[in-house]
């Protein structure tokens, strides 16, 4: 088969979303890059292959702290979704996620939570309200009220993601964790720490059953108990 395969390009893809999620991320930016070279070689510029890899090359730089650079790749990740697809597309909504994420870490919330709510317009349009993806795109909102400091309206969303999630596919599930500690870090923010700490309780009970305690998200959640506990 040899290097330039379109299946060589999705491997690469694929070991660098590894390499991400264990924190690796210089090289998870290298298998990403790999493989959106040898995607633009063989198919071009124009393909959602080719807006996916920007899209998880934006994901590690924003995790990097590159925000500037993060923020250029998933917008160009998004033209090219657009030219292609239009704008109601799942890939959209994702992308449009993407650069939400990054305009919050750079402490843009009013732009990341309208990035957010579009991606969430579109989701509901295209899978209903009760889908896991709608769940995420909640939460995702919740997460920018938060920052805001909208306390009450942050859990109304994740509240409701938790509801949806349950019902999907139970409790034992990353989302279902993830979204707890979400509640969590609001509560905490409320200064009702006793709440607070019981969420991430419930968090870390979830991640350690799904994942084992050797686990980055294990020590995140973690530390964020131990924020509370302070």
């Amino acid at each position: 088969m040899g290097r330039e395969h379109t299946q060589v390009a999705f491997s690469l893809s694929n070991i660098g979303e590894v390499l991400d999620n264990q924190g690796k991320y210089s090289e998870a930016l290298a298998k990403y890059k790999e493989s959106l070279a040898i995607e633009e070689r063989l198919v071009g510029r124009e393909h959602m292959d080719v807006a996916a890899s920007l899209s998880s090359i934006g994901k590690v730089l924003c995790e990097q702290g590159k925000y500037s650079e993060a923020l250029t790749k998933c917008e160009e990740s998004l033209a090219i979704q657009e030219r292609l697809v239009g704008r109601e597309h799942m890939d959209v909504a994702g992308t449009l996620s993407s650069i939400g994420f990054v305009l919050r870490e750079q402490g843009k919330y009013s732009e990341a939570l309208a990035k957010h709510e579009e991606s969430l317009g579109i989701t509901v349009k295209l899978v209903g309200r009760e889908h896991i993806r709608f769940a995420e795109s909640l939460s995702n909102v919740g997460d920018v009220l938060c920052s805001q400091g909208k306390i009450p309206a942050a859990l109304e969303r994740y509240e409701e993601s938790l509801g949806i999630t349950e019902r999907l596919v139970g409790r034992e599930h990353m989302l279902v964790a993830n979204t707890l500690k979400c509640a969590g870090h609001a509560l905490q923010n409320q200064e009702n720490h006793a709440q607070a700490i019981e969420r991430y309780e419930e968090s870390l009970a979830i991640i350690e059953r799904l994942v084992g305690r050797e686990h980055m998200e294990v020590a995140r959640t973690l530390e964020k108990m131990g924020d509370a506990l302070e």
